[in-house]
């Protein structure tokens, strides 16, 4: 039989339907509120304790800095510099950005050189890989030319010839259009304009010259990093006689 609440006992259920149930299930319904409580509340402090966080600067590492630079004699004054100046930049750039909001992954730098050429003068080569958070890093690239003996840096400037620029435009043009660009690819034709940020990325080697691009520079980042090459008898003649190869 069902008995009807009395009004000094505490409602259960909408206001149309408590009157209906009986003492049994209110008793039920009392003894498990108190158990259900509790693993609501369990249930609720694992959902703080596991979920994941966002990461912030705390979680992340400083930058991961490798630096391997080429041994000649002549050249570790230099590349000590250069070095220790390349690494305060990095930091303090991260640095920079910390102080801005929350880093969500790690930094990198790595950074090897290499000697592509000792004579009539010294150029280095170097490669890498830089990565300052974002959807993907960037290839590292430079190329360094030096006196040979005394190690003194030269500016690409003083190792070619005036009418240079305009001679390598012409020719990368030439042999990118073999490797499939389209003749009026405005892109790649901006990207080979003949001036010396162009060409930044000359490299000598033994055996004659080759060019990369930037990331970016003639073609979009999943391009890589596009290269030309020539035999020094093509391109000797951009250089100035005395920083020509013998031959």
């Amino acid at each position: 039989m069902l008995t009807p609440l009395k009004e000094s006992e505490p409602p259960v259920g909408p206001a149309e339907t408590r009157k209906y149930l009986s003492r049994p299930t209110r008793t039920l319904l009392n003894r498990q509120e108190p158990s259900f409580m509790k693993n609501l509340a369990a249930l609720f402090l694992a959902l703080l304790l596991f979920a994941p966080t966002p990461a912030n600067e705390a979680d992340v590492p400083p930058p991961d800095i490798e630096l391997n630079f080429p041994e000649e004699p002549e050249l570790q004054s230099f590349f000590q510099e250069y070095g220790k100046t390349l690494r305060e930049q990095f930091l303090t750039q991260f640095q920079e950005m910390q102080a801005e909001g929350p880093i969500h992954n790690p930094w990198s730098l790595d950074v090897n050189g290499t000697v592509t050429l000792r004579s009539p003068f010294t150029a280095v080569l170097l490669e890498g890989y830089e990565y300052q958070g974002g959807a993907h890093g960037l290839p590292y690239l430079e190329v360094l030319y030096f006196e040979k003996g005394s190690g003194r840096q030269l500016s690409q400037e003083s190792l070619l010839s005036p009418e240079a620029y305009d001679s390598l435009s012409a020719l990368a043009r030439q042999e990118l259009v073999k490797q499939g660009f389209d003749t009026d690819d405005d892109w790649m034709l901006k990207g080979t304009e003949p001036t010396q940020d162009n060409y930044s990325l000359l490299v000598p080697t033994e055996e004659g010259v080759t060019i990369y691009f930037h990331s970016y520079q003639i073609a979009p980042y999943a391009a890589g990093v596009p290269t030309v090459e020539f035999a020094w008898p093509v391109v000797e003649g951009l250089f100035k006689p005395k920083y020509r190869p013998a031959r």
